[in-house]
């Protein structure tokens, strides 16, 4: 998510914040993340990426280690490391769209309380109280279709990020069309190896 983390969400300031405190720590050799992500914003996924990048550059070793999950955002921050391991079992990949907008109408109604009320137009007293007008409706439906665009262009631009440092990537569109999991990817180079169980010395930094 944006800005801060709050209980149960990675904030990208806050995790960019904490990887700029061990890249400017003379006595942190290696930056090692765990990822467990569906992904999120992109806005955080690039500030958290951006800092991992610098951290590489400015010649610490980033090792990313992924666990059930490392979809989209979670994907698109792991880009920069120098090594990233993943389990048989990792759901990695995938960049999608859609749209949410919690109502409470049953909830409320469940309690006897009800809203009502007039307005200039169908869309001035859009509430959570009641269910979403078909006007709405067809608003979010449209932002959702007229989506691909845009997240054709970022897929494009993650997928030029991940070749920039996965330079034997196989262009193929099960990398960026969905969850995949690891075994189906053991001959590609979207991660540097399944599961790490030697020692990091064992390990190049150079992958």
């Amino acid at each position: 998510m944006d800005g801060e983390e709050t209980q149960g969400n990675v904030g990208g300031d806050t995790t960019a914040a904490q990887i700029r405190d061990a890249r400017l720590d003379p006595k942190v050799k290696a930056i090692v993340l765990r990822v467990n992500s569906p992904g999120g914003s992109v806005t955080a996924s690039e500030v958290i990426r951006a800092e991992l990048a610098a951290a590489r550059a400015a010649g610490k070793p980033v090792v990313v280690s992924m666990g059930g999950m490392a979809a989209s955002g979670g994907y698109w921050i792991s880009t920069p490391a120098n090594y990233i391991v993943a389990n048989p079992s990792t759901l990695t990949g995938s960049i999608g769209i859609f749209g949410v907008i919690t109502t409470v109408e049953n909830s409320l109604d469940s309690i006897g309380v009800h809203t009502d009320g007039v307005s200039t137009s169908p869309l001035a007293d859009v509430s959570i109280t009641r269910a979403l007008p078909p006007e709405v409706q067809q608003m979010m439906q449209l932002s959702i279709e007229n989506g691909p665009a845009r997240i054709n262009a970022l897929s494009r631009w993650l997928l030029m990020r991940v070749i920039q440092r996965r330079s034997r990537l196989i262009k193929s569109p099960r990398a960026t069309s969905g969850p995949v999991r690891m075994q189906k990817l053991t001959g590609w180079s979207i991660v540097s190896g399944i599961s790490m169980m030697r020692s990091p010395k064992q390990q190049s930094w150079q992958k």
